[in-house]
C-alpha cells in the first residue's frame, strides 16, 4: 500500500511543522510541570503499575483489514526515543500534560486505526473514547482501499489529541506529567512515524526516517513492496469417470486470495440440463442427465468463479467425463 501523494497530514507535513516553521526553528515549550522524563520513560516498560489500557489487545480485531498496525511496544519505543531526540538534541524544555506517554500512544495510534479503516473524525473519536469508558475495543468501519491510503487532515488528528487531554485531566481526573514533545509535535511525529509502518516501513527504519526529516532531510520514501494479486479459484471434483444419472461432488474450498477471503462462489456447468448447475455454495453436488449413446463416455466442463472481500475475482475450469451407462 503506498502513502506517496498521500493526502492530509503527510502530502504537506514532512518538513514543516506550524505555519511553515521547521522542527529545529519552533520555539522552546515553556517548562512546566514536573521534570522527571526519563523515570516515567523508565517506568513504561515494566509491568508493575496497573495502567487503564494495560489489558486491552488494542491493536487486535477480527475479521478482514486492510490497514495492519505494530505491536504496541514499538510506538511506545518511539516515543521513548522521541522524547529524548527534543530533549538531548533539539534543547527542547519539559511542558505539562495529562496523557502519559502510554496513552498517549495507545489512544493516539488507535483513533488513527479507525481513521485508516474508514472511519470519520467525530465517530473515530467516540470509539476512542468509549474504548477508555469500557476497555471494548470498537468495530472498525471498513477496509481501506488499495494504494495510496488517505491519511486525515492534521487538524483532525490534533483535534482528537486535545479531546482525548481533557479527558484525562477532567473526566479521568489524572495529574499532570512532562513531555519535552509539544502537543502538535506529538501528534504529528506519531503520524508520520505510524504512515511508514503502515506502508511497511519496519520499526528501526520507521524511527530513523522520522528523524531525519525533523532534522530537515525532508521527506522519506515509504517501504512498499508491491505484491502482486494472486488470487486462485480451484475445483476439487471425481478424478475418474463418473455415470450420468449419479449425484457428482466439488468442492472450491481451496480457492484463496491474497488481498482478502474468498467470499461467494458461482458454479456453471457447460450442459445446462445439469441439475444445480448455477449453484452458489463452496461445495455443490450436480446430477448428470444422459447426453450421449449408450456405453460412451462425454466430457463435461464444470466452470467455478470466485471473489474475495476486497472484489477480487478468478475463474477456473475442471472437465468430468460422465459414462453413458445407464
Amino acid at each position: 500500500m503506498k502513502a506517496s501523494g498521500i493526502v492530509g497530514i503527510f502530502a504537506t507535513v514532512a518538513v514543516v511543522l506550524l505555519a511553515g516553521m521547521s522542527c529545529s526553528d519552533r520555539p522552546p515549550a515553556t517548562p512546566a510541570g514536573p521534570t522527571a522524563i526519563t523515570a516515567e520513560m523508565a517506568a513504561l516498560t515494566s509491568s508493575s503499575a496497573p495502567k487503564l489500557y494495560s489489558s486491552l489487545a488494542v491493536f487486535d480485531r477480527s475479521g478482514p483489514m486492510v490497514v495492519r498496525f505494530p505491536p504496541r511496544n514499538e510506538p511506545l519505543n518511539f516515543k521513548i526515543q522521541l522524547e529524548a531526540k527534543y530533549r538531548d538534541q533539539l534543547g527542547r524544555s519539559a511542558g505539562t500534560t495529562y496523557v502519559d506517554a502510554e496513552g498517549d500512544i495507545v489512544w493516539t495510534t488507535e483513533y488513527l486505526l479507525y481513521r485508516l479503516n474508514l472511519c470519520g473524525h467525530a465517530d473515530s473519536v467516540a470509539k476512542v473514547m468509549r474504548q477508555i469508558d469500557t476497555g471494548q475495543s470498537q468495530a472498525l468501519c471498513g477496509n481501506a482501499p488499495e494504494g495510496t491510503i488517505p491519511f486525515p487532515p492534521r487538524n483532525e488528528p490534533l483535534d482528537f489529541r486535545n479531546q482525548l487531554e481533557a479527558k484525562y485531566r477532567d473526566g479521568l481526573r489524572r495529574g499532570p506529567s512532562s513531555s519535552y514533545v509539544d502537543l502538535e509535535g506529538d501528534v504529528v511525529w506519531i503520524t508520520e512515524y505510524t504512515r511508514y509502518r503502515v506502508n511497511e516501513c519496519e520499526h528501526d527504519e520507521s524511527v530513523q526516517k522520522v528523524f531525519r526529516i525533523i532534522d530537515g532531510a525532508g521527506d522519506q520514501p515509504v517501504c512498499t513492496r508491491v505484491v502482486p494479486l494472486q488470487i486462485r479459484a480451484v475445483i476439487n471434483g471425481p478424478s475418474g469417470t463418473v455415470n450420468a444419472g449419479s449425484n457428482v461432488s466439488f468442492s472450491g474450498l481451496n480457492s484463496s486470495s491474497n488481498k482478502g477471503t474468498i467470499v461467494s462462489y458461482q458454479w456453471k456447468c457447460s450442459n445446462t440440463q445439469t441439475a444445480n448447475c448455477s449453484a452458489s455454495d463452496a461445495t455443490p453436488a450436480f446430477r448428470y442427465s444422459k447426453s450421449g449413446p449408450l456405453g460412451t463416455t462425454v466430457d463435461h466442463t464444470v466452470t467455478l468463479t470466485v471473489r474475495d472481500s476486497v472484489g477480487n475475482t478468478a475463474t477456473s475450469t475442471f472437465t468430468v467425463k460422465v459414462s453413458q451407462n445407464y
